[in-house]
């Protein structure tokens, strides 16, 4: 049977707007944007954005400076890109550049060089033809490369105007540059690498841990490591934070540029029971730097007291004579570790006491009730696998289908050579 449907009638009427009203709107939108709360500027960026007038145009140039770093960002950009005011957003923007106050960041380039293309009619994209799709990809191509030369002449242009910049205009522009180095001649760009050392305390926060974690390359240097010493020189922040990554790839720089600063850090958040270092930093040092580190992770085992990382000093480092106080601490709360602990011990379990540790993976893999760690406890087990393989072979047959799947992927990656008729005899199955 074929039924129709029908919405609601609904009645509007399309008042083209005045330029009171316009006015209007623009006054309110700026100031909530200069003085509102974030979610408040967020709203006001909405409002500038589609507002679409020359006026709008030239405040979104005024205020634009970054995607991700500003309130709003986002709207305000796509309200420049979307202007039907192309030629007066395009002037506005470059205006910017030479203003002192205003940041001129990567974003805010990529920006102009689309508005440039986009106001351009002979860049207008051709119409798909399947015949020749050749002649489609040489135009996109092209248009790649002439928004590579509009954005090189921009970074002209912005870093001619860098002196003039101050605070944190001038970081963040310093930062713009430099995040665009390729773009440059190997003086401007050698010179930007230099002065965004030099701006550092004036970065915003965010920028820093961004810098330090995903962009080292710009700024690895040695007069960086003043500059690193102090980021970790606070209190280690929470584990698993942003915060805590940017502290580990910190004081793996240091480690780089100096390895008895780097050392030393390391040892004291190491120490430290309410840091976390990551387990790559461990593998840094020496058996004998970390064995009396070690020892102090088995007795917060022991006490039930330990933090993460101690459950993986334990696998890298315990040795035989930590099974049996750590067997009972683990058979005490069987089936109730996080999965990250409980990898680590069965980990060490089977290193140090194979048949111990056989027993206690057969065991995570039957408590079912508390956490759902079974569903990934033999992918885990990484290429301690092979130990408890003819155990995996067995879970391809398992009721629950996520704990076949687990053991088929481990299996896959980790097993011998005998496990393939297995897992070609369950796909068989399966089929």
């Amino acid at each position: 049977m074929q039924v129709t449907l029908r919405s609601n009638t609904i009645d509007f009427d399309v008042t083209k707007a005045d330029r009171d009203w316009a006015s209007e709107q623009l006054r309110e939108a700026l100031a909530a944007y200069q003085n509102g709360t974030a979610d408040q500027q967020k709203e006001a960026a909405r409002q500038l954005r589609f507002l679409n007038t020359v006026d709008s145009a030239k405040i979104l140039a005024r205020l634009f400076w970054g995607l991700n770093d500003q309130p709003g960002g986002s709207d305000l950009m796509f309200g420049l890109v979307a202007s039907s005011y192309r030629a007066e957003a395009i002037a506005a923007m470059e205006s910017e550049i030479g203003d002192p106050a205003h940041p001129i960041t990567q974003d805010f380039l990529n920006a102009l060089a689309k508005l440039q293309i986009n106001a351009d009619p002979s860049w207008e994209p051709p119409a798909y033809d399947p015949a020749n799709p050749k002649a489609w990809q040489d135009y996109w191509h092209k248009r790649q490369e002439h928004e590579r030369e509009l954005t090189q002449q921009a970074l002209a242009r912005t870093a001619a105007a860098l002196p003039q910049k101050i605070g944190r205009a001038r970081a963040l522009t310093v930062q713009g540059l430099t995040e665009s180095s390729d773009l440059l001649n190997a003086t401007t760009a050698s010179e930007m690498r230099r002065q965004l050392i030099a701006v550092w305390s004036e970065l915003p926060e965010q920028k820093k841990l961004e810098l330090i974690q995903y962009q080292w390359p710009l700024i690895a240097s040695p007069e960086m490591l003043p500059i690193l010493k102090d980021f970790v020189s606070g209190p280690a922040p929470p584990f698993r934070t942003e915060a805590s990554m940017a502290r580990d790839a910190a004081l793996k720089h240091i480690f780089d540029l100096s390895h008895e600063d780097g050392r030393a850090l390391i040892l004291r958040d190491l120490r430290d029971p309410k840091a976390q270092p990551s387990v790559s930093l461990v593998k840094l040092l020496s058996s004998d730097e970390v064995r009396p580190i070690v020892d102090e992770a088995l007795a917060r085992i022991e006490k039930e007291d330990a933090r993460e990382l101690d459950y993986h000093l334990l696998e890298l480092f315990g040795n035989q004579s930590a099974a049996v106080p750590v067997e009972r601490v683990f058979n005490a709360h069987l089936g109730e570790w996080a999965c990250d602990a409980q990898d680590a011990m069965l980990q060490y379990f089977l290193r140090v006491d194979p048949e111990f540790g056989t027993k206690a993976v057969q065991a995570s893999l039957a408590a079912r009730k508390t956490t759902g760690c079974y569903r990934m406890l033999l992918q885990d087990l990484g290429k301690s696998l092979a130990k408890v393989e003819q155990l995996a072979i067995s879970e391809l047959d398992d009721a629950d289908l996520e704990v076949a799947n687990d053991a088929a992927l481990a299996l896959g990656k980790w097993g011998t050579a005998k496990a393939e008729a297995a897992l070609w005899a369950r796909l068989k199955r399966f089929h």
